[in-house]
């Protein structure tokens, strides 16, 4: 379905410009500003311009002046998704910026150049764009600015379904975010990521980023980005068929952009309406809103979103019947899609025929090349046979190596899975008996302890009345009653804690957060806990994962020192994902070469479990702890 991606630079233009630094900008000759007419329209809107300031363009210290006003007057234009009129003045002002030069501002200006192409469907001029600005920003070390051009690099690929280019280009910008502590480029990265698994359909990773999103964006308190994430989970429901969950985050997502989003925001969000609505069989509310999101996208110039759109109204059409309209946007899909084709194409006829010309050229020098190799070849077919020996020989020897090397590599692979099969079973058995032996003690605890020690305190009530009122003794007798109201408190508590009443009666959810309610807010500890499913699992399943988080708890009060702890607990058809995640003073990872033994515990339970677990640190950056339990099918 219709995901949204997160396009770095479309900021408000006063808050990226600083004082005009003028430096050399590398291979600005090479910058193309299109054909004869696009430049006349560029100088003539350029001398507009110098008019109202009432000066001419000439004028070199009110240069830089006039190429702002035509960036904030682009900006404008992107910004209400008029990508035409945005593309005119982002070309007056790079015109102007070159011939200053600022270096800084000619990247920013390209960096949006490379967007705007890409809205209206041109995308080797956007990489073009993309590139040169990339180049810049290299070349005096801006990092933040050629990680967001990285992002948009990424949204590229990703819009010419190249998913594996598009998260190299990804993951490389999240790293760089990281670096520099950018919390809008972290979560901006994150979406992105996101989205790209969803198209790959790696259902699992795409909801992990999500939510990692999701997160980012809420502790920036960026309703804007909260909004994009709520639509990418719709999109990512309506791919599962899930059609309840997409239709209520796409409805969360709408009713942010009405006061947050633009009009590409929205359109996006009435699109995913129309998907859900005929997933749903609401075949004629599903075409009026696949209808308004077409004409929303024509009325902004917009090309990317044509072909999604027509492939969804001639199914609807289809469904209601409506075989001439559905013919209709079949052919206009068909167009649309040819014409993309055709320019693809035409693009590789002038590729050939560039190689056809050089291989001309190259034939002439490969003809007197022929007579010396025919003279090599006479020397070279005596020498044949001695090589084609030594080669079948060094064949045979290699085969032989390979051979025992298979054998030896099986023989390793059968005691290896021996060892870890007998390995995980002592490890059940000691966790089977570990539980069994709390379980005891904890009855124990509560039955026989808790009890003696009620029939005590009923004894010392008994043994108060019988002695009157003499005040000393009273006294004397009442502090050892709530001597014995603290102790048996204390042995409740810890019968509790050796076996947790609310995760037999009330399940895992209830009791990982009442666990949370006790260890974390008595600490001091802000704290969210999210989760998608409202069932119960195997008890071996709920009390394993308990355990894990119940450790993962303990390490965060005794080590982390951290202000907030984010938990989310997250149900796929495949398995059970745990998402531990604090803001305190992380760890070295190398610290975890020798484990001790709460991290070796964890690491049991998991592979008892058949699952894993992974902690990721580093010092000052918090700690992430990501557990996954795989379901039976």
């Amino acid at each position: 379905m219709l995901s949204v991606f997160i396009i770095i630079g479309s900021a408000i233009f006063a808050q990226q410009a600083d004082k005009v630094n003028r430096q050399s900008i590398p291979v600005m000759s090479s910058l193309a500003f299109g054909g004869s007419q696009e430049l006349n329209k560029l100088f003539s809107d350029i001398d507009s311009v110098g008019r109202q300031f009432e000066y001419g363009v000439s004028d070199f210290v009110k240069y830089s002046e006039i190429g702002s006003f035509c960036t904030q007057k682009a900006i404008q234009y992107f910004n209400g998704s008029n990508f035409p009129s945005a593309e005119v003045y982002f070309y007056a002002a790079l015109y102007i910026y070159v011939n200053l030069p600022d270096a800084r501002k000619t990247a920013f200006v390209l960096n949006f150049l490379g967007t705007t192409h890409m809205h209206q469907g041109d995308f080797d001029t956007a990489l073009e764009r993309y590139l040169q600005s990339l180049s810049i920003y290299e070349s005096y070390g801006n990092v933040h600015g050629a990680s967001n051009v990285y992002i948009n690099i990424g949204v590229l690929y990703k819009s010419l379904k190249e998913y594996d280019r598009a998260l190299e280009y990804y993951f490389f910008a999240l790293e760089k975010k990281k670096q520099i502590n950018h919390s809008e480029g972290v979560a901006a990265a994150y979406a992105n990521i996101a989205v790209i698994y969803n198209d790959m359909e790696e259902y699992d990773k795409s909801l992990e980023y999500q939510f990692k999103t999701l997160n980012t964006y809420k502790k920036m308190d960026n309703m804007w980005g909260v909004a994009v994430t709520y639509n990418n989970l719709a999109s990512y429901y309506i791919d599962l068929d899930m059609l309840d969950e997409a239709s209520k985050y796409c409805q969360l997502s709408y009713d942010l952009n009405q006061e947050y989003g633009g009009k590409r925001d929205l359109t996006l969000n009435i699109l995913n309406f129309a998907s859900i609505y005929f997933r749903q069989g609401h075949y004629q509310k599903a075409r009026i809103y696949a209808e308004n999101g077409l004409e929303e996208s024509r009325q902004m110039g917009t090309t990317d979103l044509d072909i999604p759109i027509y492939e969804l109204l001639v199914n609807i059409c289809d469904s209601l019947g409506d075989f001439e309209s559905a013919y209709m946007y079949q052919k206009l899909y068909y167009a649309f899609k040819d014409n993309v084709m055709g320019q693809q194409i035409q693009a590789q006829i002038e590729k050939l025929d560039l190689r056809f010309q050089n291989q001309k050229k190259e034939a002439t020098i490969e003809a007197q090349r022929f007579q010396i190799l025919e003279r090599d070849l006479r020397i070279n077919r005596r020498n044949t046979v001695i090589y084609l020996g030594i080669v079948l020989l060094l064949l045979l020897i290699a085969f032989f190596a390979f051979w025992l090397y298979r054998v030896r590599t099986m023989r390793q692979r059968e005691l290896n899975e021996l060892l870890l099969k007998d390995e995980k079973q002592k490890s059940k058995e000691i966790i089977d008996a570990v539980e069994e032996e709390r379980q005891r003690i904890a009855r124990d605890l509560h039955d026989g302890l808790g009890q003696n020690l009620a029939a005590i305190k009923l004894g010392m009530l008994h043994v108060s009345e019988s002695l009157g009122n003499e005040p000393e003794v009273q006294k004397k007798l009442r502090d050892n009653i709530e001597f014995i109201d603290q102790t048996y408190r204390e042995t409740r508590n810890l019968s509790h804690q050796m076996m947790p009443k609310a995760l037999f009666s009330l399940g895992l959810i209830d009791a990982m957060h009442d666990l949370s309610e006790r260890v974390f807010s008595n600490a001091g500890i802000k704290f969210s806990f999210d989760y998608n499913f409202d069932i119960r699992f195997s008890q071996k399943i709920e009390i394993g994962i308990y355990r894990i988080f119940q450790e993962l708890c303990n390490n965060i009060i005794k080590h982390a020192k951290a202000s907030h702890v984010d938990i989310s607990l997250l149900r796929t058809n495949e398995q059970l994902t745990l998402i531990v995640e604090d803001n305190g003073i992380g760890f070295d990872r190398e610290s975890l070469k020798t484990k001790g033994i709460g991290l070796q515990n964890m690491q049991n339970r998991a592979n008892v479990l058949n699952g894993s677990i992974e902690l990721n640190s580093a010092p000052g950056k918090g700690a992430t702890a990501l557990l996954r339990i795989p379901l039976a099918k």
